[in-house]
């Protein structure tokens, strides 16, 4: 089964923090919840901001993508 991109929603919210903990360090970035957590629930809320995306391989998520 090949990966698919679908649209990510507010519930994901919490799934794709938690991957941005384990990216953020491997590009030297510090992950602060407490600033990308709001942020990214409101890029989730208004797509006039962008859009994020899940990438799912079968049932489980393997990766995000988010376009601004």
């Amino acid at each position: 089964m090949d990966p698919l991109c679908v649209p990510a929603v507010p519930e994901d919210a919490a799934a794709i923090l938690d991957m941005m903990r384990d990216y953020y360090p491997i590009e030297g970035a510090s992950f602060r919840p407490e600033v990308q957590g709001p942020a990214l629930r409101a890029l989730l809320a208004d797509p006039a901001l962008g859009r994020v995306f899940l990438v799912r391989h079968g049932p489980e998520v393997a990766g995000y993508v988010v376009l601004t």
